[in-house]
């Protein structure tokens, strides 16, 4: 059913999410389907990463959801690095939540690789 609804989406350009339900899936009501560029190196990169982020959010937010989980997004095969990624994802977030300062939404960078969770540690812990 999933990928009949993935199918029914027609596509999704780079930097674009789109929103289906979960069907099978039982702790989440909906997928939401960012599509992060291919790693070239060049400065729209950046830009398209941090749209797909700000993006999900986006959907998230306005179908009611009260959480929302990111896998590294471009960072597997699409070979985006992880240490620039993990900073575009956290700050695309940060903005997002700087333009909708009402908003409730808790949100969690899924780390399947140790290094991702090292990175994010990095980024996230407090300088003293």
């Amino acid at each position: 059913m999933l990928l009949q609804a993935c199918r029914a989406l027609g596509g999704c350009n780079t930097g674009a999410a789109k929103i289906t339900g979960a069907y099978n899936l039982k702790t989440a009501d909906y997928i939401i389907h960012a599509v992060g560029p291919k790693y070239t190196g060049g400065e729209n990169d950046e830009t398209l990463l941090a749209s797909s982020y700000y993006n999900a959010m986006e959907l998230a937010w306005r179908n009611g959801c009260t959480s929302v989980a990111f896998p590294g997004i471009s960072t597997g095969t699409y070979g985006f690095p992880l240490e620039e990624a993990s900073k575009i994802s956290l700050l695309s977030v940060v903005r997002w939540f700087d333009m909708h300062q009402d908003a409730v939404l808790n949100v969690y960078f899924c780390c399947f690789r140790e290094e991702e969770m090292e990175e994010y540690q990095k980024l996230t812990q407090k300088k003293k």
